[in-house]
């Protein structure tokens, strides 16, 4: 990687490249990668630290490309590709990976429909009676269609059709439920619906406009130069896609510390293995224009060259032994500055949120749970909404013990997480005075919910992409997880940490709970 000593940019690359939006002189680091694209000798790898302005350079980036050039921009999602396009020169293309995979699918002749019940459709056939609708245990054909996307998204069965033994691999390193039906049943299912989707060609899905047209071996659209942001949440087959489209010069941007969605598919090595597939030069940006001196020097323990900005305040990084027992403390500095409060996981956000209920203060949550819980306790309970709260946990009980025992067996402790991270939460909505039966039980999620404004919760993986003057870190003591057993594990878990401490930026709060256990 290039050293931070090499990125002294000669004087007149000030007057080459202009000034900053806001006015002020870039960095000896946007410099030097902004006379790399200009040069366009070498594949560029920028890896930028949080609040260090990536967006922004590689924006300004763009426009020191020509209008000759056939130029993509690949951004995460379709929202942030609209508002690129609004941003960048004309001649810039600001795509999707799905639009790309669709237009890839368009030029090879292929005219079928979109239609993103293409799976639950194909599953209504493979799956048995009891295993869909009313009378499953359990959403089935969501859990097969986790395992489909997974595959798509490593590339698999391009050559060799879906197996069962393929699949019980891929659900070793992911989220997967079991009910009546174990997990070795889910993954046959799995297997029958994708090989019956891949040769369902009319129709495409989603993950279809990704993995269909490498299927397919389609014609891919050809760029002069790709631009790609938040290169460490990508997975396999977005890297392929990158290696497709790419005549000339690719440049991308990320932060290995903020890879955080290895449970979701993303690849934990991608900014490595985007710098070795494209033999490219790394440029740091280390600076972070966000967090004050304190914060940093806390943030430096799993990024060391995490560096704070010439003029940054000192901070405040405060430890708080135990969570107030006055609610005032997270509302004391009114709507102005209303901390952000963030945890590794729901429960401790749940009862703090019921706390504030309680005293009908204003908050928001948004959880990974949103929209997830009250469909599981209707699936749980078969909705029964009129089930005592005591019968209720019983049978949430006999759950959490049976999907325990299988994740052991199996070593699948990312299941297990997940599955004890729900069950907690649940525990604390159903142990609340408010609920007596499952239908206020259900009334109590929805309420937890509603909010729009005020202070808001959230789990750490939902936080990422915020920040705020004052950041509170709920139980920081549950990073690392104690299911996270595996090196790859662990990285992700320090990532975790890193991506909650940064997004103060002025104020840090490490609040603890003795009263709570590991």
């Amino acid at each position: 990687m290039i050293q931070l000593d090499d990125l002294i940019a000669p004087a007149s690359s000030q007057d080459k490249f202009g000034t900053h939006p806001s006015g002020v002189a870039w960095a000896p680091a946007q410099l030097a990668i902004f006379e790399a694209i200009v040069r366009r000798v070498d594949n560029i790898l920028i890896n930028a630290v949080a609040g260090s302005g990536k967006t922004t350079t590689i924006e300004a980036g763009v426009r020191f490309t020509s209008p000759n050039e056939r130029i993509v921009f690949l951004a995460f999602n379709k929202a942030i590709a609209d508002e690129l396009s609004r941003r960048v020169p004309r001649h810039v293309m600001a795509k999707t990976f799905h639009a790309l995979g669709f237009a890839a699918l368009r030029s090879s002749g292929w005219r079928g429909e979109v239609d993103g019940r293409k799976l639950r459709n194909i599953l209504q056939e493979v799956l048995p009676d009891n295993a869909k609708g009313q009378a499953a245990d359990l959403d089935y054909g969501a859990e097969c269609i986790k395992l489909i996307s997974h595959a798509k998204s490593r590339a698999l069965f391009l050559e060799e059709p879906a197996s069962q033994s393929a699949m019980v691999e891929i659900a070793q390193g992911i989220e997967i439920d079991e009910g009546t039906y174990r997990l070795p049943q889910i993954c046959n299912w799995a297997a029958q619906a994708f090989r019956i989707s891949a040769n369902m060609r009319d129709t495409i899905d989603f993950d279809d406009m990704l993995w269909l047209p490498f299927y397919l071996k389609c014609n891919w659209p050809q760029f002069d130069r790709t631009f790609v942001d938040e290169v460490q949440d990508l997975n396999y087959i977005q890297h392929l896609i990158v290696q497709k489209v790419s005549m000339g010069q690719v440049i991308a941007v990320g932060d290995r510390a903020q890879s955080i969605y290895a449970f979701r598919g993303a690849t934990p090595s991608s900014m490595d293995d985007m710098k070795l597939m494209f033999s490219m030069v790394e440029f740091p940006l280390s600076v972070t224009y966000r967090c004050a001196r304190s914060i940093v020097d806390l943030a430096r323990e799993w990024v060391p060259h995490l560096t704070p900005r010439d003029n940054a305040p000192e901070g405040q990084v405060i430890i708080e032994p135990e969570v107030p027992v006055d609610l005032d403390y997270f509302f004391q500095n009114g709507a102005i500055h209303e901390p952000l409060i963030i945890c590794r996981q729901n429960k401790p956000l749940i009862k703090l949120g019921l706390r504030m209920l309680g005293e009908q203060r204003r908050f928001t949550i948004r959880s990974n749970l949103e929209g997830s819980l009250t469909y599981f306790v209707d699936t749980l309970t078969k909705k029964k909404d009129q089930m005592p709260k005591d019968e209720f946990l019983d049978l949430l009980n006999a759950w959490f013990k049976d999907i325990e025992k299988s994740c052991h067996d199996s070593g699948r402790m990312g299941q297990l997480a997940a599955s004890q991270d729900r069950y907690d939460a649940l525990v604390a909505l159903a142990n609340d005075v408010m609920v007596v039966d499952v239908r206020s039980l259900k009334r109590l999620i929805a309420q937890l919910f509603a909010g729009k404004d005020g202070p808001l919760l959230c789990t750490i993986h939902k936080s990422k992409g915020l920040e705020a003057d004052e950041v509170v870190i709920l139980r920081p003591d549950l990073i690392p997880s104690r299911f996270a057993k595996t090196e790859v594990d662990l990285v992700q878990e320090y990532n975790l940490l890193y991506v909650a401490r940064t997004r103060a930026k002025r104020i840090l709060t490490l609040m603890y709970d003795p009263s709570e256990d590991i």
